[in-house]
This record gives C-alpha cells, structure tokens and sequence, in this order.
C-alpha cells in the first residue's frame, strides 16, 4: 500500500499490511511480497490487486518484469497468487501478455458470467 496517505487515509499499523516508497516503487513491491514468503510458514496466498493500477504508476514493461519476479517468488515458495489486470483499460496485445506469465486465466464479465482458461 502507497496510496492511503494519497487519497486521505491515514497508514494504519497492521502485521498484515506493508507500505512501499511510493505507486512506482515496483521492486519495494517484489520484496515485500519475497519477505512475506520468507517469513511465514505454511500455504501462502498473494493477491496483487491490481497490476492496472501498478501501471498507472509506472509502466507495462515494468509491471510485466514485477508480476514475472513475484510469479517466480511462488514457485520457488510453493504458494499461490492472484493477479487483477483490468481488460477495459490495456490494449489487447497487452492483456495477451500478460496471459502469457499465468498459469491460468479467470474472465469475468459484466453480466457475471465466468471463464476459466487453464494451460
């Protein structure tokens, strides 16, 4: 979290949540996601909510190069993670990017119905 301060919320103390330098601060994201997992025993889950707004920050390249080394941050730590990337804002070559990094796809659309693609 970075943006509480930003946009009025005071940083609240928390064992469950970590700040980093600021929106952009991609590695600082990487590390705190390695120290999580190294520091905590047992089946782990990451939820990156969201790479879209990762990118607002700073960019798609970047963003793609962060969710790469935190995807081989799970594998090493046998944990799992959940990705957001928002289809109404990334162009289609992008989105078909970022597809490429996961393991699987779950497509919601706005009538509620559900897609899964498992490769």
């Amino acid at each position: 979290d970075t943006l509480s301060v930003e946009r009025g919320y005071s940083r609240r103390t928390s064992d469950d949540v970590y700040y980093v330098s600021a929106p952009d601060d991609l590695d600082g994201v990487v590390d705190r996601v390695e120290r999580f997992l190294t520091e905590h025993e047992g089946k782990r889950r990451v939820s990156v909510d969201s790479l879209t707004e990762m990118a607002y920050y700073a960019d798609d390249d970047a963003v793609y190069e962060a969710a790469a080394d935190i995807l081989a941050l799970l594998d090493e730590h046998d944990a799992v993670g959940i990705f957001h990337l928002s289809e109404e804002v990334h162009e289609v070559a992008t989105l078909d990017r970022f597809r490429e990094l996961f393991e699987g796809v779950i497509e919601l659309d706005g009538d509620g119905n559900v897609t899964v693609e498992v490769k």
